[in-house]
């Protein structure tokens, strides 16, 4: 988005890059994206909200691609604007193991009956695990 003509603000690039997503384009919206973190180091009005990294976590959790959704993740906290709500927490941690489950990453032994429960509490501590060790 080079223009010296036109000034986008963050609303104008967010609102881009969920209309990208919702169109299926994940390459377009993370090239604008990556446009908004290089100005944002210029332009602190540019860093992104939390919605913005939650809505892009949520394409790439759908690929089921846990590498991209865990940086998205780290890169929330210190470079997003505003403060992160326990809900949009809780809907990172969420989302990481969606990504999980997408890209086979969770087993299942064959032997151990799983309830829904007990299979969502398994989930949660290891994508926990990753987020801390990693």
């Amino acid at each position: 988005m080079k223009s010296s003509l036109l000034s986008i603000d963050r609303t104008a690039y967010t609102a881009m890059i969920d209309a990208l997503l919702a169109c299926g384009s994940i390459d377009g919206a993370l090239c604008i994206f990556g446009d908004i973190i290089k100005q944002a180091g210029s332009n602190k009005d540019l860093r992104p909200k939390p919605h913005l990294y939650l809505s892009i976590m949520r394409a790439f959790a759908t690929r089921g691609d846990v590498d991209m959704v865990m940086r998205l993740n780290k890169r929330m906290w210190p470079d997003s604007v505003g403060s992160i709500s326990p809900a949009a927490k809780e809907e990172a941690c969420e989302l990481l193991m969606e990504a999980a489950i997408n890209n086979n990453q969770v087993e299942m032994k064959p032997r151990i009956k799983y309830t829904f429960l007990s299979m969502l509490i398994w989930i949660h501590v290891y994508a926990m695990s990753c987020l801390l060790w990693n």
